[in-house]
């Protein structure tokens, strides 16, 4: 097993396709597809099924791939933090994951500060469900990540950055007694709510559950790129940050109520004990820090609160 072989792997693995893994690491596919035999072979496993679509990991390719993906940034950041001189302009290749209603309000201001402040680093920006979020960080998949409601992991670093309120986001059309809502007032209106399995939606099942109040779910979905619209559209209200649809808040499109009992969520920044952050996620995890406050503290976020306790200017 070598390094080549892992990367060749891990590229497989997560486009589920011999052919479309070849396209991309500029191969062709039956040196990929002898790569991978050999790997089965020296592992005496099956990574891969064969169909008509693509290919399916096992159970070992799941557990492979963690490792690798661990191994890969292991070795990445090594060369990045020995290799980098310091007159040398920082470089290399980011990933953070959040969730999609946190990245609505700063995934694109974070790209164009990056691209002025650092623009030889390269920013990749993973949406995944609340739940898969801290799993990227323990897999390797990603530098460091944004999580909601983080509960200790051995492993991991957890560090609480904010504290956001959860709205009632309501169609325009939708009629309200006050400026603030009760979960009474939400049993005989239509919701689209995240998909399971989900912290957010976890959270929304207990606050109904303790209020002993039943609702309405119209539909689900895994993306705020869908809950949203489709409270636009007058179709159902939602329960989000106003993270997740400060455009459509500000513009009217949507009308954002807070609750009478304050419903928060806490977001904490999560990265590996075992792995130093390269010159170039520290940077990035700098500027980050800078432009959450700086939207806080100037009320671009609303209903929001800043609890970090240290300073990430000399990271």
């Amino acid at each position: 097993m070598d390094v080549r072989q892992l990367r060749y792997f891990c590229m497989a693995f997560e486009k589920q396709s011999i052919s479309r893994a070849a396209e991309a690491l500029f191969l062709a596919q039956p040196a990929l597809s002898l790569q991978i035999q050999r790997l089965e072979s020296e592992l005496n496993v099956t990574l891969f099924i064969r169909h008509a679509r693509g290919i399916r990991p096992t159970h070992e390719a799941i557990l492979l791939y963690r490792h690798a993906r661990a191994i890969l940034r292991q070795i990445e950041t090594t060369a990045a933090i020995l290799g980098r001189k310091g007159d040398q302009p920082i470089t290399g290749t980011v990933s953070i994951a959040m969730p999609s209603s946190t990245s609505q309000l700063i995934a694109l201001p974070l790209m164009r500060q990056i691209n002025e402040a650092l623009p030889s680093v390269v920013l990749e920006i993973v949406i995944r469900p609340s739940d898969d979020l801290t799993r990227q960080v323990i897999s390797g998949r990603v530098d460091f990540s944004l999580t909601p409601d983080q509960q200790p992991v051995y492993g991991v670093v957890t560090e609480p950055l904010w504290i956001e309120e959860i709205l009632l986001l309501a169609p325009t059309s939708f009629q309200f007694s006050g400026s603030t809502v009760a979960v009474q007032d939400l049993t005989n209106i239509p919701l689209i709510l995240p998909s399971m399995p989900n912290k957010l939606r976890s959270r929304i099942e207990h606050l109904f559950l303790e209020a002993r109040q039943s609702y309405q779910l119209f539909a689900e979905s895994s993306t705020t790129a869908l809950l949203v619209p489709a409270t636009v559209e007058g179709l159902a209200a939602t329960l989000l940050p106003y993270s997740a649809a400060a455009h459509e808040i500000e513009n009217q499109l949507i009308q954002a109520l807070p609750f009478t009992q304050p419903f928060k969520r806490e977001i904490s920044l999560v990265y590996t004990d075992s792995l130093a952050l390269t010159p170039a996620a520290k940077g990035v995890l700098s500027l980050l820090i800078k432009l959450i406050n700086t939207f806080i503290n100037t009320g671009k976020w609303r209903q929001c609160q800043w609890i970090g306790t240290r300073s990430y200017d000399s990271l």
